[in-house]
């Protein structure tokens, strides 16, 4: 694996430590000013879509924090060609609207340049991720 690839995965690394802890400003700060983030979550629009820019990034965030409590977060496989990284993983959780638990595997492709991340992209299981959204039954 070259410098860089291993230079990147740290990177990420470093990202998901300090989501994993909380730690909000230290993710958005290896974030490229006008970093973009795709979300395919076509069950959920408030969480699904495009996010550019930190502030926009930040605002995302916070609103992932009031719907789910993640009680699993786990990447597990790292990739690295030149400035991509795709990592494959899983997690966990509850939705706060509807109680629901459950649990999901996801991707993501992160596009670094720089030493900053400036693109992310988050493909999931969207059965799985529609599921935890419906209310349910009295």
């Amino acid at each position: 694996m070259s410098d860089m690839s291993e230079k990147n995965i740290a990177l990420v690394k470093e990202g998901y430590a300090a989501f994993a802890r909380g730690d909000i400003p230290a993710l958005l700060e290896l974030l490229a000013d006008d970093v973009e983030f795709v979300l395919h979550y076509p069950q959920n629009p408030t969480l699904g879509g495009r996010y550019r820019g930190r502030a926009s990034v930040a605002d995302w965030l916070q609103r992932l924090d009031q719907e789910v409590e993640v009680t699993l977060f786990s990447p597990d496989q790292f990739i690295a060609s030149g400035d991509q990284v795709v990592v494959l993983g899983r997690q966990a959780g509850r939705v706060r609207s509807t109680g629901r638990h459950g649990q999901l595997e996801w991707v993501n492709l992160f596009t670094v340049h720089n030493g900053r991340v400036t693109r992310f992209e988050e493909f999931l299981d969207s059965y799985a991720l529609a599921r935890l959204w419906e209310p349910q039954e009295a």
